[in-house]
């Protein structure tokens, strides 16, 4: 058989494409493929807290994280200050959708706030394959 190569520029579109070779003698049959988006690092653009969770010491309950990148394999923990802690944990009980755009907008975690929890300023943390971010989600005095 024969090898063809072929480059596809960054800014090309997502979605199903079509390929065919052509010579002297005619044209091959048609081979289709699907261009898909690359996985990018997490962004967060907002967080909602699912009453009655109000992330007070000695609560627990559900936030909605929304952005982009948040999944499937995402993993997530929680920092005070910056440093990592178990004063408040998270897991993920929902990652979102792939097929929506952006991909994986939104997931929902899980947030126990310890009733001993120390003062400061917890951020969530997300991470995948390809890089992280956090976001400010409760500040107890």
């Amino acid at each position: 058989g024969m090898q063809v190569g072929y480059s596809i520029p960054s800014n090309t579109t997502v979605g199903d494409k079509t390929v065919w070779a052509e010579n002297a003698n005619g044209s091959s049959s048609t081979k289709k493929f699907t261009i898909t988006r690359a996985v990018q690092a997490p962004q967060i653009g907002g967080v909602n807290f699912v009453s009655p969770f109000t992330g007070s010491g000695g609560t627990a309950g559900y936030i909605e994280v929304y952005g982009s990148d948040l999944g499937p394999n995402a993993s997530i923990s929680v920092t005070n200050n910056g440093q990592p802690t178990n004063d408040v944990t998270a897991i993920v009980s929902w990652a979102g959708d792939p097929s929506s755009n952006p991909p994986f907008n939104q997931i929902n975690i899980y947030c126990t706030v310890a009733s001993g929890a120390a003062a400061g300023a917890y951020s969530l943390v997300v991470t995948n394959s390809v890089g992280s971010t956090s976001y400010p989600i409760i500040t107890l005095q």
